[in-house]
């Protein structure tokens, strides 16, 4: 996996073993990974923060507080504007659920990432990081540093080791040291045009 797709793969494993035990609300999920989606605006509510609040967001928050979890989101919302302000100009949002009305309080740790989806859709990230951390813990967002020795192990003739390399990155060093190690010989090939038949 690349970097930036592990943190992708975590959330996924998770939202499996979620669904598998059915905790996982399908119509919050497909929140969490389209976005609200809203056809007409002409029947919304007025924005109750238009110098602040874009229409767009606005009518987020509308179209969230249809999903059973988030009823009166968006009333609570215009009751309150300068609550989720403060929520929404913070740098590290994920951490003020606490300050916001009390209807968040009992949202699972899921939601939560549905409001920031709505309102901090630049903070998700981090929030995704925390949620795959405290629902299955801190190593499913730490991966293990590369360990040859085991993926050695774990290769046959049939499966071998394929590297994917990285702008800058060449294990070749390190992969002549470990078979000098275990007193095998490497043969390299550099593929390229010509090469297709001896590798």
């Amino acid at each position: 996996l690349f970097e930036k797709d592990k943190i992708v793969f975590s959330l996924l494993l998770c939202v499996c073993l979620m669904e598998g035990y059915d905790r996982l609300d399908q119509a919050e999920w497909r929140m969490l990974l389209t976005g609200p989606i809203l056809l007409d605006s002409s029947g919304l509510p007025n924005n109750p923060a238009p110098d602040w609040l874009s229409d767009k967001t606005w009518g987020d928050i509308v179209m969230l507080a249809e999903l059973p979890a988030f009823k009166d989101f968006d009333t609570n919302f215009a009751a309150a504007p300068l609550d989720f302000k403060a929520f929404i100009d913070h740098p590290e949002p994920y951490t003020q659920f606490d300050k916001l009305p009390e209807f968040s309080q009992s949202l699972s740790d899921f939601q939560k990432m549905l409001i920031l989806r709505v309102l901090r859709l630049d903070k998700l990230v981090p929030t995704i990081s925390q949620f795959v951390a405290s629902d299955l813990g801190q190593k499913y967002i730490e991966p293990p540093p590369f360990d040859l020795e085991g993926t050695f192990r774990d290769s046959t003739n049939t499966s071998p080791l394929v590297f994917i390399l990285s702008p800058g990155v060449d294990p070749m060093l390190s992969l002549l040291k470990f078979a000098e190690g275990k007193g095998r010989k490497v043969d390299s090939i550099s593929l390229g045009q010509g090469q297709g038949a001896g590798a």
